[in-house]
């Protein structure tokens, strides 16, 4: 049986899931989140996990293929000042850099720190999310050439006005057949915005680029991600997941930078076992949930939405959720 739901109308509040299942008070929010099942409930929240850490690799790329060749030339840029903004969005460029973001660079020894601050007040970026604070991202070798090493790191980072903490490190390198590969560690949380809880993360994974390495442009890339991870819900409730398949994400002008393939197992401690499967390769932002034979087609931009909801999101990604159970 196949429902379709959009979760861009549906999730409201993280954390307070039990509450609206079960409350006597009716609003418009609560009818509308208890028209998903609890399982997909789950399925978001680690799925909004995984993407926000995956995320911070996305905004590190797009400033490095974008933005390094500026700071070869200065110490400090802010992107609202830059004028091809509009158009390199239109183009299938950046999504990710608000107009607030300013980013700068030193060495630190052999090491080259470079931070993204996405400013003090909230900053709606091209993708629909509200982000503020700073990423800073510390880079040791060639990127782009050979072996490098880039740990990230954050200073007060709220993502749709969820804090994001933690550390994820990225070791990078030219394979044999030409291609960047990546092998990234992570660790860290999600605090959720109106106090419910925290999800914690912790990832194992490798990011393959099968198309465009040899070019400076994100434009024509496409990667692939693989791995596992495991954490916690915010109700304590844990989980693990793999990906089955591997997840493509295309950068062309027309996918925007989504996931459009590829899917991944969840396991929750309660019991649930659940898989996501983000299609055949089509352009879209739309994702399928399967529990026990039971499957929701869900619509994954706008999970999340920030205070005074957001615009259309950058699409499906490594998922988009809520706190869940």
């Amino acid at each position: 049986m196949k429902n379709r739901k959009s979760l861009k109308q549906v999730l409201f509040l993280a954390g307070t899931l039990l509450a609206v299942f079960t409350a006597c008070q009716k609003n418009d929010n609560t009818l509308l989140t208890s028209s998903l099942s609890e399982n997909t409930l789950k399925a978001a929240a680690q799925t909004y996990t995984a993407e926000t850490f995956d995320d911070v690799m996305e905004i590190g790329d797009e400033m490095l293929s974008t933005y390094e060749g500026m700071l070869r030339e200065r110490d400090t840029i802010c992107i609202g000042d830059l004028g091809h903004m509009h158009d390199s969005l239109n183009m299938g460029g950046h999504h990710r850099m608000s107009p607030c973001t300013r980013i700068s660079k030193e060495y630190v020894g052999e090491t080259l720190v470079t931070t993204i601050n996405f400013g003090a007040d909230s900053c709606t970026s091209p993708d629909g999310k509200t982000r503020l604070g700073k990423i800073i991202m510390s880079c040791t070798g060639d990127y782009w050439e050979g072996e490098a090493t880039i740990t990230f790191a954050f200073e007060d980072y709220y993502v749709d006005g969820n804090l994001v903490l933690g550390t994820s490190e990225v070791r990078s390198a030219i394979n044999a057949e030409g291609n960047r590969e990546a092998k990234i560690t992570e660790n860290g949380s999600v605090v959720m915005a109106d106090g419910s809880g925290t999800i914690t993360w912790a990832s194992e994974k490798t990011r393959l680029v099968t198309a465009g390495t040899d070019t400076g442009s994100r434009r024509d890339d496409v990667i692939q991600v693989t791995g596992t991870s495991s954490g916690s819900l915010v109700s304590g409730n844990t989980f693990t997941s793999e990906t089955l398949t591997p997840l493509v994400r295309n950068y062309s002008k027309e996918c925007r930078g989504v996931f459009v393939s590829g899917t991944t197992k969840i396991v929750v401690s309660d019991g649930t076992e659940i898989t996501v499967d983000y299609g055949d390769g089509t352009c879209d932002n739309l994702a399928t949930v399967t529990t026990n034979g039971e499957s929701e087609t869900i619509t994954l931009a706008g999970f999340m939405p920030g205070p005074g909801g957001r615009g259309m999101g950058h699409g499906k990604g490594h998922g988009k959720g809520h706190g869940g159970k």
